[in-house]
């Protein structure tokens, strides 16, 4: 269940930020299944939202509302999207229910095609958002129709999230695209073996090493290893007794704090704005690393301008530490 898509369809909807009444409520997931309702309330309960009774006045306005929107709905996509750009932010809810059976259609493509686990309806979820985002860009003055334009923003929103949630490991969104012709091929049964594929991409001129990483890619998205499975001749060991404990010894904690200590004083000489990207960039200061377009708005500086600053003062940072983590070999 896509918690984000849950709030934004609800949005509208609030009543002091925090309410929604029962009316509401049906109207709004009133396709969806029990078992799916019960999981939306403990969503909305979650994030401070309560479900309350209807009142006389509240029953009206939504029985006003409902009325309202069954007219608008008779509109075209087009007219729509321009009573959007005029400020009718409702107007994505009724875009959203008016196109249901396209964003599903294009969702139902996904579901096989990458042998990922998610849900139908999360791919739904997703490719809502998608579509969502299409309105919100849609040039209301253009000749293309809706559909047209949404559609590609519907599959990248969809793929992005197969991408990051849809196998046991996050996979490249350049990778997917080789996943699926390599189960097109197995679908066919040309491609049996880690050899076929190896075979069918020196055919298409792939170097040595991209067809080793797509093919061990490949292998632990779409297989995964249980961490119970035997790895020793005589089955007495499993893969979990051969698994890296993540919790640092006492030697490495001390080390870290000390590397730690070092590199702040290394930064102190450098410029205000690199000491601070250094900061923010490995989380320094104590809070949480940060990417480099987060940084950006910190900064009021570009993505590629923090990129530059931060490669420059890091070369030098790099030869001034060097000597001590040699020193330090706890290090890793």
């Amino acid at each position: 269940m896509n918690e984000k898509y849950i709030l934004l369809k609800v949005q509208n909807y609030l009543i002091n930020k925090c309410q929604i009444t029962k009316s509401a409520f049906d109207y709004i997931f009133a396709d969806l299944p029990k078992n799916y309702l019960e999981n939306i309330t403990e969503i909305l309960f979650k994030n401070g939202i309560l479900i309350i009774k209807d009142t006389p006045d509240s029953s009206s306005t939504s029985n006003l509302i409902a009325s309202e929107k069954r007219k608008l709905s008779k509109l075209t996509n087009e007219q729509l999207c321009i009573l959007y750009k005029n400020g009718n932010k409702e107007i994505i809810d009724i875009l959203c229910i008016k196109n249901k059976g396209f964003v599903c259609s294009v969702a139902k493509k996904f579901k096989n095609a990458y042998r990922n686990s998610l849900e139908l309806d999360d791919l739904v979820n997703y490719g809502y958002l998608g579509f969502i985002e299409a309105v919100k860009r849609f040039d209301t003055s253009s000749e293309y129709k809706l559909i047209s334009y949404a559609v590609h923003y519907i599959k990248q929103s969809i793929l992005l999230n197969i991408s990051d949630n849809g196998f046991t490991i996050r996979l490249p969104m350049y990778i997917l695209a080789e996943i699926r012709e390599i189960l097109k091929l197995q679908t066919l049964n040309l491609c049996s073996s880690d050899f076929d594929i190896i075979e069918y991409f020196k055919s298409k001129n792939y170097n040595k090493n991209k067809i080793t990483s797509l093919v061990n890619l490949f292998n632990n998205a779409l297989h995964p290893a249980s961490i119970f499975e035997k790895v020793d001749y005589e089955e007495t060991v499993d893969l979990l007794d051969l698994l890296k404990s993540e919790i640092p010894t006492v030697e490495y904690t001390i080390c870290r704090k000390e590397l730690i200590k070092f590199v702040r004083a290394s930064i102190s000489s450098l410029p205000s704005c690199a000491k601070k990207i250094i900061e923010l960039k490995y989380g320094l200061n104590g809070k949480a690393e940060l990417t480099l377009e987060e940084i950006g708005v910190i900064m009021k500086l570009t993505r590629e301008r923090v990129r530059q600053i931060a490669d420059k003062f890091e070369k030098k940072l790099h030869k001034h530490l060097k000597p001590h983590l040699i020193e330090h070999q706890c290090w890793e």
